[in-house]
């Protein structure tokens, strides 16, 4: 296969959302902490290499549906949550995304195959995002890389180490080192967010969250609970992350 494509490491698309989800479109434009392509990983799950690191853009919210989001967030900063679904980047507007509640995502399920209830793989997620949160824990390329390797351990398996279990980075890379530090330091923290998945059936799926104490999407300004100033991993709302190409197509894992 050509290096010219990059695939992100995911699972199999999900379900169609629910009716009463709320809809939303999303456009990336470039790389959140500069450019990650070099920032390559190994992902045992799926045997594939793929550069990882944060993505930043925008987000528009369909008024309607129950999840309350309204308006655009833009210099939004996100990551992915799936190993085999694909995007552009920049990826223009992506309609016909869903917001759901992380608990409701089926992808956590049990269909990741880490035997996490999918309200427990949302807790888990917030505890690692709040964590990142903290003492802008995520400033740079490479540590958006270790804290991509984080979340990817978090939705594929229990563990607190990137380099063992259902979920492995198999090459050694330096944003191993990084990434476990996230995953241990979380493991006690306390959940600050509430945690949402932007869901599409034939595109890659973006975490998003919103503070838990005011119920607003996480900010520019940073928000009540989190501490001042807050990391752009999760100021300007989500999560998302390897697999897109700069005007190049990124294709699934066959």
């Amino acid at each position: 296969m050509s290096s010219q494509y990059l695939r992100a490491a995911t699972a199999l698309a999900i379900s169609a959302a629910s009716l009463s989800a709320q809809a939303a479109t999303v456009n990336y434009t470039g790389w959140a902490y500069g450019n990650s392509w070099a920032n390559q990983v190994k992902v045992g799950v799926v045997n594939e290499t793929v550069s990882a690191g944060a993505f930043t853009g925008s987000v528009s919210f369909a008024s309607g549906g129950e999840q309350g989001f309204s308006g655009t967030m833009s210099n939004f900063v996100s990551y992915c949550v799936e190993l085999t679904q694909s995007f552009y980047l920049p990826s223009g507007n992506m309609g016909a995304y869903n917001v759901l509640a992380g608990s409701d995502y089926a992808e956590w399920t049990n269909a990741n195959g880490n035997g996490r209830t999918a309200a427990a793989t949302s807790q888990r997620l917030g505890q690692l995002l709040s964590y990142a949160a903290s003492n802008s824990r995520v400033q740079t390329a490479a540590e958006s890389t270790s804290l991509q390797l984080a979340i990817w351990n978090v939705v594929y398996d229990t563990d607190n180490t990137v380099n063992a279990g259902l979920f492995q980075e198999t090459s050694g890379a330096s944003y191993d080192t990084y990434a476990n530090s996230l995953l241990v330091g979380s493991a006690n923290w306390s959940n600050l967010l509430d945690v949402y998945v932007l869901q599409n059936d034939s595109k890659q799926d973006f975490v998003l969250t919103r503070d838990s104490g005011r119920k607003l999407p996480t900010g520019l300004g940073g928000t009540r609970d989190l501490p001042e100033p807050a990391s752009w991993v999760l100021v300007m709302l989500g999560l998302s992350a390897a697999g897109v190409v700069g005007r190049r197509r990124a294709r699934t894992s066959t």
